[in-house]
């Protein structure tokens, strides 16, 4: 594996909400997940084959920087309105920003059929930086990452819960594979990034810790705004299978969330899925424009600091 770093303005570390195993005695992890839905009203919910977001590959392997660019309306609207670009109407500027980050340089997605962990990152923090503002990262799950970022092998949702609140963007992949009841294995056929914008309440408004809701940024979710409340539940067995990159050492499966419920399956890649990872971006707050600039020189500023690792699979 290469390590390519790239200066880009990225403070690691700062910022970051650590999940905490200090649960009360008695009590699961999973009991104590707050309910969070002040996500939901304030981001959008783009569909990744939408024609008139004109994306590269006709949004087919586009998941990953159209879930970037749901949360970055909700950002705007908490404090960083330079996410945002200017056109003459909302989905203009969803279309616009959708593009950018699909783009080489950014997530890549467009050319290279879909995004892994270290692009997402390389995307969404250039971004970020390009708009005067600055952001720092945190991933759990399975997939490869640089270490500076890794907060645990296997996803948490007490974690994510966390990680919803302020000024923070949640976006989760998702494993699409098939169950080979037989040899209790689950061979990885294909993946998907949505975005988190909720969990611990069902679709009746019940309250139920085992959710997570979220905007599916695949046409199988519609062509609307529709939050898919997805139901976890927590494998005790198992292994993985699939291309190299997929560990299969026995027994890795165990331990990693399942995902039913709400979730719109692709079962054209398998008959399950499996939560492989979190990716949590958090932003400073922001930097107030000098009175004398545009607001250029601020923007290099927060340019000019520390350096982004990007593993290259």
């Amino acid at each position: 594996m290469r390590v390519l770093t790239i200066a880009v303005g990225l403070l690691v570390g700062v910022g970051l909400t650590l999940y905490s195993a200090s649960v009360p005695a008695g009590e699961r992890a999973e009991d104590s997940i707050p309910v969070h839905t002040e996500k939901m009203g304030i981001t959008r919910d783009l569909t990744q084959t939408d024609r008139r977001a004109d994306l590269p590959d006709g949004g087919r392997s586009c998941c990953g920087p159209v879930a970037i660019s749901n949360s970055m309306f909700a950002l705007a609207t908490l404090g960083y309105p330079n996410l945002v670009p200017e056109r003459a109407s909302r989905d203009e500027a969803h279309w616009a920003l959708a593009r950018t980050l699909a783009g080489d340089g950014y997530t890549a997605a467009g050319s290279l059929r879909g995004a892994n962990v270290s692009r997402m990152i390389r995307g969404a923090n250039r971004y970020v930086t390009e708009q005067g503002y600055r952001a720092s990262f945190a991933f759990q799950g399975w997939r490869t990452v640089a270490a500076e970022y890794r907060q645990g092998k296997y996803p948490e949702p007490l974690w994510i819960a966390e990680n919803l609140e302020g000024p923070r963007a949640v976006w989760i992949n998702i494993g699409w594979y098939r169950y080979e009841e037989a040899t209790d294995t689950y061979d990885r056929q294909g993946g998907h990034w949505v975005t988190v914008v909720g969990c611990g309440i069902d679709a009746d408004g019940n309250r139920d810790s085992n959710i997570l809701i979220i905007y599916d940024p695949s046409p199988r979710s519609g062509y609307q705004r529709r939050a898919d409340y997805v139901r976890w539940d927590r494998l005790d067995s198992g292994r993985l299978s699939g291309p190299g990159w997929v560990p299969n050492d026995p027994g890795m499966a165990r331990g990693l969330l399942r995902l039913s419920g709400g979730l719109e399956i692709n079962t054209r890649r398998g008959d399950t899925a499996l939560l492989d990872g979190v990716l949590v971006m958090t932003l400073e707050p922001p930097v107030p424009p000098e009175p004398t600039s545009d607001g250029a020189r601020t923007r290099q500023a927060n340019r000019d600091h520390v350096a982004v690792r990007i593993d290259l699979d």
